[in-house]
Order: C-alpha cells, then sequence, then structure tokens
C-alpha cells in the first residue's frame, strides 16, 4: 500500500521539480539567434513555466514527497490512538 501512495508522490514532485527549471532551460538557449516569431514563442513559454506544474488529487492536495510523508505521519498517529484505545479497553476487562 505504500507503494500505491508512493509512486505517484514521487513522481509528482519530479513533475515539479522540472517544470521549475524549464524556465532557465528556455533562457538558457540560443533564443536571441531566433527569429520574432520563434522569441515570442519562447517568451511565452518563459512567462508561462514561471509558475511551476503541481500535480493535485482532486483538487485538495498535492502529489509530492511532502504529502507523502504527511500522509505517514498521519497514519501512523491513527494507528497508534486506536492502538492505545484497543489495549486500553483490553485492560478494563
Amino acid at each position: 500500500m505504500m507503494n500505491q501512495i508512493f509512486m505517484p508522490c514521487y513522481f509528482g514532485n519530479e513533475v515539479t521539480l522540472k517544470s521549475a527549471r524549464l524556465t532557465h532551460a528556455l533562457y538558457s538557449s540560443e533564443w536571441i539567434k531566433m527569429n520574432a516569431p520563434e522569441r515570442k514563442e519562447i517568451q511565452m513559454m518563459m512567462i508561462r513555466s514561471m509558475k511551476p506544474i503541481v500535480l493535485k488529487a482532486g483538487g485538495f492536495f498535492y502529489y509530492n514527497v511532502g504529502m507523502f510523508t504527511s500522509t505517514l505521519n498521519t497514519a501512523y498517529s491513527l494507528f497508534c490512538v486506536l492502538q492505545r484505545r484497543v489495549s486500553s479497553t483490553r485492560g478494563e476487562m
């Protein structure tokens, strides 16, 4: 089950990181040697790439490594609370 959660988070994180590097890659290209319409397209791509691409799950949360660790921490905390509840219930019997 951890792999099912980890894989989308990992690759969502990779997409975000690579999209963040896109602006620099576009600027580092030889855009000065291009003709005017191509330079305008590169400029529009640079403007659009200033905001990184992020993958969202239903618009509620982002797929990234931070969300994976947060999900694991929450699941483990819930497990501990339930485990404590079960052990205290058994102790009362």
